[in-house]
């Protein structure tokens, strides 16, 4: 176990400081293993007083912390925004809209800026806002007209000359495509673009429209190869087809970091997750009047799972596991070398990755369950 020296150990291995056989071909043996260790929930204080229990959300959109160590929570369920002190101890409760109706789960990417404030996307609004902690006023900074409700959105990332590079999901020429757009810290857009086509838009799946003609569901054969992208800073990303340990990583202007690969076969699908997937895919048929799909369902998962970058610019590659194992990931450090491998309870999902210094946050709970949001850290683990 790390003790008084846990942090700073911790994050040594994570950024490669720590001596491994991190160059040329790297052997799983030789890189440093860490497990995730949960600290405490978020939690409220009841008005009465006594014992603090744990806060619940139907869904969490967005996470982030400031520099005195608040903890900040898009609370996907109400559409507000949850405040916590570093200690875990629920502050406030902020909401840009009065009417319940319109405090959906429509906002998401929460970063807290160079100046301090809160900075995430505003679905309803279309707009990207600004929310100052002090005097809790929003402020449309900048609008995003192509904006759909449902729309995939990333993280908004913040360059070192102040300026932020954000992302929507746009639907052009029959597919979704992703759109960059950079602005200055206040709100000019500087440059639009539209990500160029890559590997991972050969993922198997098809689109499907319902018998109006209006809404395109999007069907991703089961346990098949998925394009997975994330977003690091100053508009870095990281690209891969889930069915390849192949991942590519390019800088702002698109030429190519590192190429990250390795031989890594997914694991088995059990029989319980091939009947599962059997009966989606059985309610697609039934709900598209189709008798057939172009797909089935193969003998093993893809061998990853997800991309993300955390807030230090380390890209975690998360692999498939057996049923109800533990999550793992691989961690590379901004050299590319793999530093890390981590293993976490299924329970805790990473996926926001906010992710600093060998601590973080995150989200426990899957699917419709409620949601808590979980202070966590790493510690060695000597196996």
């Amino acid at each position: 176990m790390i003790r008084s020296q846990g942090l700073k150990m911790a994050w040594m291995v994570m950024v490669g400081v720590l001596a491994c056989s991190c160059s040329g071909h790297q052997r799983e043996n030789d890189v440093p293993r860490a497990r995730l260790i949960v600290d405490k929930p978020m939690r409220l204080v009841p008005p009465s007083g006594g014992e603090p229990y744990p806060y619940y959300f139907l869904e969490v959109a967005g996470l982030a912390m400031d520099s005195a160590g608040r903890v900040l929570v898009l609370d996907g369920g109400t559409g507000g925004i949850e405040t916590f002190t570093s200690e875990g101890l629920h502050e406030r409760s902020l909401a840009r809209y009065k009417s319940q109706a319109l405090r959906t789960s429509r906002a998401c990417c929460a970063t807290v800026g160079a100046d301090g404030g809160l900075w995430y996307i505003d679905r309803l609004s279309k707009s990207y806002v600004r929310l100052d902690l002090d005097t809790r006023t929003f402020t449309d900074v900048a609008g995003l007209p192509e904006l759909t409700a449902s729309g995939l959105m990333t993280r908004v990332i913040w360059t070192p000359h102040g300026d932020f590079v954000l992302y929507s999901d746009v639907f052009a020429e029959g597919r979704f495509r992703i759109a960059r757009r950079v602005l200055n810290g206040s709100g000019v857009v500087i440059s639009i673009d539209t990500l160029r086509e890559s590997q991972s838009d050969s993922a198997s799946s098809i689109n499907l429209t319902d018998h109006d003609g209006d809404a395109i569901t999007r069907v991703d054969q089961p346990y098949g190869p998925r394009p997975l992208k994330a977003f690091g800073p100053n508009g870095e990303i990281a690209t891969a087809v889930s069915s390849q340990y192949s991942v590519t990583w390019v800088d702002g202007s698109g030429a190519v970091l590192h190429l990250i690969e390795r031989d890594v076969e997914g694991p088995r699908i059990t029989s319980d997750e091939r009947k599962a997937a059997e009966r989606s895919l059985a309610v697609l048929k039934r709900r598209f009047a189709m008798k057939t799909l172009p797909f089935s369902i193969p003998a093993r998962k893809a061998p990853l799972a997800s991309l993300g970058f955390d807030l230090d610019g380390n890209l975690w590659v998360e692999r498939s596991v057996k049923q109800n194992e533990p999550r793992t990931a691989d961690v590379y450090g901004r050299d590319g070398r793999w530093t890390l491998q981590v293993e976490w309870p299924r329970p805790v999902r990473l996926d926001l990755w906010t992710i600093q210094h060998a601590r973080g946050l995150a989200v426990l709970g899957e699917g419709f369950s409620p949601k808590q949001v979980v202070s966590f850290h790493l510690v060695e683990d000597a196996r």
